[in-house]
Protein backbone atom coordinates (compact mmCIF):
# COMPACT_ATOMS: atom_id res chain seq x y z
CA UNK A 1 0.00 0.00 0.00
CA UNK A 2 1.26 3.63 -0.88
CA UNK A 3 0.66 5.27 1.94
CA UNK A 4 2.14 8.81 0.80
CA UNK A 5 -1.18 9.71 -0.79
CA UNK A 6 -3.16 9.26 2.40
CA UNK A 7 -1.08 11.74 3.78
CA UNK A 8 -3.57 15.09 3.85
CA UNK A 9 -6.52 12.48 3.87
CA UNK A 10 -5.38 10.12 6.58
CA UNK A 11 -7.46 10.99 9.47
CA UNK A 12 -11.00 11.69 7.09
CA UNK A 13 -10.55 7.98 5.54
CA UNK A 14 -10.30 6.62 9.15
CA UNK A 15 -13.43 8.56 10.69
CA UNK A 16 -15.48 7.14 7.39
CA UNK A 17 -14.19 3.78 8.33
CA UNK A 18 -15.79 3.53 11.57
CA UNK A 19 -18.61 5.89 10.99
CA UNK A 20 -21.24 3.85 12.49
CA UNK A 21 -19.40 3.98 15.93
CA UNK A 22 -19.94 6.46 18.49
CA UNK A 23 -16.02 6.61 19.37
CA UNK A 24 -13.57 8.18 17.28
CA UNK A 25 -10.36 7.44 16.10
CA UNK A 26 -8.76 9.74 18.56
CA UNK A 27 -10.42 7.64 21.46
CA UNK A 28 -8.91 4.24 20.00
CA UNK A 29 -5.15 6.01 19.66
CA UNK A 30 -5.81 7.19 23.46
CA UNK A 31 -6.69 4.15 24.54
CA UNK A 32 -3.79 2.35 22.89
CA UNK A 33 -1.13 5.07 24.02
CA UNK A 34 -2.49 4.52 27.62
CA UNK A 35 -1.96 0.82 27.59
CA UNK A 36 1.37 1.03 26.10
CA UNK A 37 2.28 4.11 28.71
CA UNK A 38 0.95 1.32 31.83
CA UNK A 39 3.19 -1.34 30.56
CA UNK A 40 6.30 0.89 29.88
CA UNK A 41 6.44 2.37 33.44
CA UNK A 42 5.78 -0.89 34.65
CA UNK A 43 8.81 -1.99 33.74
CA UNK A 44 10.79 1.31 33.79
CA UNK A 45 8.94 3.09 36.62
CA UNK A 46 7.53 6.58 35.85
CA UNK A 47 10.30 8.02 35.76
CA UNK A 48 12.82 5.90 33.79
CA UNK A 49 13.66 7.00 30.38
CA UNK A 50 13.80 4.23 28.40
CA UNK A 51 14.17 4.72 24.51
CA UNK A 52 11.30 4.48 22.50
CA UNK A 53 10.90 3.20 18.58
CA UNK A 54 6.99 3.65 17.19
CA UNK A 55 7.52 1.58 14.11
CA UNK A 56 5.23 2.36 11.57
CA UNK A 57 4.29 5.68 13.11
CA UNK A 58 2.27 6.94 10.32
CA UNK A 59 1.55 10.65 10.91
CA UNK A 60 2.65 10.72 14.42
CA UNK A 61 -0.81 10.48 16.15
CA UNK A 62 0.05 7.99 19.28
CA UNK A 63 3.57 9.69 19.10
CA UNK A 64 1.65 13.40 19.86
CA UNK A 65 0.37 11.30 22.84
CA UNK A 66 3.81 9.90 24.35
CA UNK A 67 6.07 12.99 23.77
CA UNK A 68 4.89 14.21 26.76
CA UNK A 69 5.79 11.04 29.02
CA UNK A 70 8.92 9.29 27.47
CA UNK A 71 11.73 11.87 26.10
CA UNK A 72 13.59 9.59 24.16
CA UNK A 73 10.79 9.16 21.70
CA UNK A 74 11.73 7.97 17.81
CA UNK A 75 9.73 7.13 15.01
CA UNK A 76 10.00 4.94 11.72
CA UNK A 77 7.96 4.33 8.46
CA UNK A 78 8.53 3.67 5.08
CA UNK A 79 6.21 6.36 3.54
CA UNK A 80 8.45 9.75 3.59
CA UNK A 81 5.20 11.87 3.04
CA UNK A 82 3.74 10.40 6.77
CA UNK A 83 7.01 11.30 8.24
CA UNK A 84 7.11 14.89 7.23
CA UNK A 85 3.54 15.42 8.33
CA UNK A 86 5.01 13.50 11.97
CA UNK A 87 7.75 15.67 12.42
CA UNK A 88 5.14 18.82 11.86
CA UNK A 89 3.09 17.56 14.16
CA UNK A 90 6.06 16.49 16.80
CA UNK A 91 9.21 18.28 16.41
CA UNK A 92 10.59 17.04 19.09
CA UNK A 93 10.49 13.25 18.16
CA UNK A 94 13.39 11.67 15.80
CA UNK A 95 12.24 10.74 12.82
CA UNK A 96 13.37 9.03 9.85
CA UNK A 97 11.93 6.83 6.90
CA UNK A 98 13.20 2.92 5.51
CA UNK A 99 12.88 0.38 3.15
CA UNK A 100 10.55 -1.68 5.15
CA UNK A 101 13.06 -4.74 5.37
CA UNK A 102 16.26 -3.18 7.37
CA UNK A 103 16.30 0.55 9.07
CA UNK A 104 19.45 2.54 9.49
CA UNK A 105 19.51 2.45 13.44
CA UNK A 106 21.86 0.07 15.11
CA UNK A 107 21.71 -2.91 16.60
CA UNK A 108 20.26 -3.09 20.38
CA UNK A 109 18.88 1.13 19.81
CA UNK A 110 16.16 0.25 21.42
CA UNK A 111 14.19 -0.64 25.11
CA UNK A 112 10.70 -0.85 23.54
CA UNK A 113 9.40 -0.79 20.45
CA UNK A 114 5.42 -0.52 18.94
CA UNK A 115 3.73 -1.10 16.10
CA UNK A 116 0.48 -0.32 16.08
CA UNK A 117 -1.68 -1.56 13.60
CA UNK A 118 1.08 -2.50 11.23
CA UNK A 119 2.11 -5.59 10.91
CA UNK A 120 -1.42 -6.46 8.84
CA UNK A 121 -0.02 -4.11 6.06
CA UNK A 122 3.54 -5.75 5.47
CA UNK A 123 3.07 -8.31 3.05
CA UNK A 124 2.47 -11.68 4.37
CA UNK A 125 6.13 -13.20 2.58
CA UNK A 126 7.78 -10.22 4.52
CA UNK A 127 6.19 -10.97 8.13
CA UNK A 128 9.54 -13.02 9.38
CA UNK A 129 11.85 -10.65 8.27
CA UNK A 130 9.85 -7.43 9.92
CA UNK A 131 9.95 -9.78 13.16
CA UNK A 132 13.84 -10.37 13.31
CA UNK A 133 14.27 -6.19 12.11
CA UNK A 134 12.06 -5.53 15.38
CA UNK A 135 14.53 -8.42 17.25
CA UNK A 136 17.72 -6.86 15.80
CA UNK A 137 16.72 -3.26 17.05
CA UNK A 138 15.66 -4.26 20.45
CA UNK A 139 18.04 -3.85 23.37
CA UNK A 140 18.51 -7.82 25.13
CA UNK A 141 15.68 -7.57 28.04
CA UNK A 142 13.49 -4.70 26.09
CA UNK A 143 10.79 -5.74 24.68
CA UNK A 144 8.53 -5.29 21.59
CA UNK A 145 4.11 -4.66 22.04
CA UNK A 146 2.61 -5.32 19.29
CA UNK A 147 -1.56 -4.09 18.54
CA UNK A 148 -3.68 -5.19 16.31
CA UNK A 149 -7.19 -5.64 15.14
CA UNK A 150 -8.59 -8.98 15.57
CA UNK A 151 -9.96 -11.10 13.02
CA UNK A 152 -12.58 -12.09 15.69
CA UNK A 153 -14.19 -9.27 16.22
CA UNK A 154 -16.85 -8.71 13.22
CA UNK A 155 -16.99 -4.77 13.93
CA UNK A 156 -12.91 -4.91 13.66
CA UNK A 157 -13.67 -6.43 9.98
CA UNK A 158 -16.58 -4.27 9.36
CA UNK A 159 -14.17 -1.57 10.13
CA UNK A 160 -11.40 -2.93 7.67
CA UNK A 161 -13.18 -3.99 5.09
CA UNK A 162 -14.69 0.02 4.54
CA UNK A 163 -11.29 1.44 5.37
CA UNK A 164 -9.96 2.58 1.82
CA UNK A 165 -6.00 1.88 2.39
CA UNK A 166 -6.95 -1.09 4.45
CA UNK A 167 -7.89 -3.15 0.87
CA UNK A 168 -4.39 -4.85 1.09
CA UNK A 169 -4.77 -5.77 4.58
CA UNK A 170 -4.13 -9.31 6.19
CA UNK A 171 -5.17 -9.60 9.89
CA UNK A 172 -3.48 -11.55 11.88
CA UNK A 173 -4.95 -13.49 14.60
CA UNK A 174 -2.90 -13.38 18.31
CA UNK A 175 -1.40 -17.02 17.81
CA UNK A 176 0.60 -15.63 14.06
CA UNK A 177 2.14 -13.03 15.68
CA UNK A 178 3.13 -14.68 18.85
CA UNK A 179 4.24 -17.82 16.09
CA UNK A 180 6.27 -15.10 13.88
CA UNK A 181 8.10 -13.23 17.42
CA UNK A 182 9.09 -16.64 18.55
CA UNK A 183 10.49 -17.72 15.53
CA UNK A 184 12.76 -14.55 15.31
CA UNK A 185 14.33 -15.41 18.65
CA UNK A 186 11.33 -13.88 20.99
CA UNK A 187 10.69 -15.00 24.34
CA UNK A 188 7.45 -14.73 26.50
CA UNK A 189 5.20 -13.82 24.57
CA UNK A 190 1.84 -12.61 26.28
CA UNK A 191 -1.58 -11.60 24.51
CA UNK A 192 -4.02 -9.38 25.68
CA UNK A 193 -7.43 -8.16 24.28
CA UNK A 194 -8.56 -4.48 24.38
CA UNK A 195 -11.35 -2.54 23.46
CA UNK A 196 -14.83 -4.78 24.77
CA UNK A 197 -17.30 -1.73 25.89
CA UNK A 198 -17.66 1.18 23.22
CA UNK A 199 -17.70 3.81 26.01
CA UNK A 200 -15.23 6.48 26.37
CA UNK A 201 -15.33 5.84 30.43
CA UNK A 202 -12.45 5.12 32.76
CA UNK A 203 -13.87 2.14 34.71
CA UNK A 204 -14.36 0.83 31.28
CA UNK A 205 -11.05 0.42 30.85
CA UNK A 206 -10.28 -0.81 34.15
CA UNK A 207 -13.27 -4.01 33.28
CA UNK A 208 -11.17 -4.21 30.63
CA UNK A 209 -7.85 -4.90 31.96
CA UNK A 210 -8.58 -6.78 35.39
CA UNK A 211 -11.60 -8.70 33.90
CA UNK A 212 -11.84 -9.21 30.21
CA UNK A 213 -8.53 -8.88 28.76
CA UNK A 214 -8.00 -12.60 28.16
CA UNK A 215 -11.06 -13.35 26.33
CA UNK A 216 -10.50 -12.98 22.67
CA UNK A 217 -13.33 -11.06 22.03
CA UNK A 218 -11.83 -7.15 21.92
CA UNK A 219 -11.85 -5.18 19.13
CA UNK A 220 -8.00 -4.84 19.38
CA UNK A 221 -5.00 -7.06 20.64
CA UNK A 222 -1.60 -6.74 22.16
CA UNK A 223 0.82 -8.98 22.09
CA UNK A 224 3.81 -8.40 24.45
CA UNK A 225 7.69 -10.32 23.52
CA UNK A 226 10.83 -9.99 25.29
CA UNK A 227 14.35 -10.12 23.88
Amino acid sequence: MDFDKYASSYAEKMRASIQYCPLTHDFFTRVKAEHLCGVVEATHGKKGQPVLLDLGCGGGLTDSILKNRFQNLHGLDVSQDLIAVAQDRNPEVNYRTYDGVRSEFEDGAFDVIFAICVWHHVPPPNWPAFAAECFRLLKPGGFMLVYEHNPYNPLTRLSVARCEFDSDAVLLPPRRVRQLLQSAGFQRCETNHLLFLPLDRSWCRRVENFLLRKIPLGAQYVVCATK
